[in-house]
């Protein structure tokens, strides 16, 4: 026999996968349960959820609005809510409190499974002529905010609310639009 009649490899038997195709499966499945674990975990990126029961109110006696909007931390880990602002820019906040906490001096945390409340108020005026807006009224214009939170292993993620309800007053005049 010669050597090279000796050196030949064995082949895989039919129907049967080599080792290094299960091995290459096996940690394929691996990452995926272990990227599925840290999303549902909130670790990387927040679950944070807008409660339906969100609004706001226009105070016709003196111009001013307050936005109530409620969120879910639906992670089984704490956030820290750092930012609520206007997605578009067209609105200036005087305030901003998380759970009663003002957000201009501190951030606020959200416990894992927790609720909390943002209240926003901001100047509006009354209506042109002087008329204050009823409240509601089929004229308010959508706007959209970003809250910015802090996971619990410290990256910051933004997520942008669905439409909440402004006097035009508080965007300008209706020809800015």
């Amino acid at each position: 026999m010669t050597k090279l009649e000796t050196d030949v490899p064995t082949s895989i038997p039919p129907g049967r996968p080599a080792r290094p195709v299960r091995r290459f499966v096996a940690a394929q499945v691996v990452l995926a349960l272990l990227f599925g674990a840290l999303w549902w975990s909130g670790l990387v990126a927040p679950r944070l959820g807008f409660v339906n029961g969100s609004g706001g109110v226009y105070h016709s006696d003196t111009g001013r609005t307050t936005v109530v909007l409620d969120l879910r931390n639906h992670s089984p880990w704490a956030v820290e809510v750092r930012r609520v602002a206007p997605a578009d820019g067209r609105v200036t906040f005087d305030s901003v409190r998380v759970n009663g906490v003002d957000l201009a001096t501190d951030g606020q945390k959200v416990a894992g499974g927790g609720e909390a409340t943002v209240v926003i108020e901001l100047t509006c005026g009354l209506t042109p002529g002087g008329n204050p807006f009823p409240s509601p009224s089929p004229s308010w214009v959508p706007i959209k905010l970003e809250v910015t939170v802090s996971t619990a292993t410290g990256l910051e993620r933004t997520r942008t609310t669905r439409a909440v309800y402004q006097p035009p007053t508080c965007l300008g005049s209706r020809n800015d639009q």
